[in-house]
């Protein structure tokens, strides 16, 4: 079940880090919202990685 959550999620970051790269690639600044939200994302992500590294 977790597994299968942290692969969920890890997708779900994947696609918005590529929504924002193709919105900086077209010249368009993302908002400081959105940086943000990527940043918290990421975080998380790194964070229950590890997590499950450690703990599996």
């Amino acid at each position: 079940m977790t597994i299968t959550l942290l692969l969920i999620f890890v997708l779900i970051t994947v696609g918005y880090n590529a929504y924002l790269f193709s919105m900086r690639r077209r010249k368009r600044i993302p908002s400081r919202q959105l940086v943000a939200l990527q940043m918290i994302l990421n975080m998380i992500l790194v964070v229950w990685g590890v997590t499950y590294l450690f703990l599996g």
